[in-house]
């Protein structure tokens, strides 16, 4: 891990995509503040998928909130732009989308 800090930008549909998790603000807030530091801190642990030129984010279900998916994308000029999130929970089971 380095010591740089990226910045952490979010796409529109990121923000539509958050009110559809359904998640009170506070504890979306909570889980998000935990990601996006890791993401600012070190996006390459974060699996790229084939062929999309995202990144995938998960995160732990904890109390009173589901698994998360977090997809974004780290550019050039080394800023992370947070694409899409949904709930784990609502989708089908787990495939292997990585390169």
């Amino acid at each position: 891990m380095d010591d740089k800090y990226r910045t952490i930008r979010q796409d529109p549909e990121f923000a539509k995509q958050v009110e559809r998790v359904g998640l009170g603000y506070k504890r979306l807030d909570e889980i998000m503040d935990g990601v996006t530091w890791s993401i600012a801190r070190n996006p390459s642990v974060f699996p790229l998928m084939a062929g999309t030129g995202l990144r995938l984010a998960k995160t732990d279900p904890f109390p009173d909130s589901p698994p998360l998916r977090i997809y974004f994308t780290w550019d050039e000029d080394d800023n992370c732009t947070l694409r899409w999130i949904e709930r784990m929970d609502d989708l089908p089971e787990e495939q292997d989308y990585s390169s």
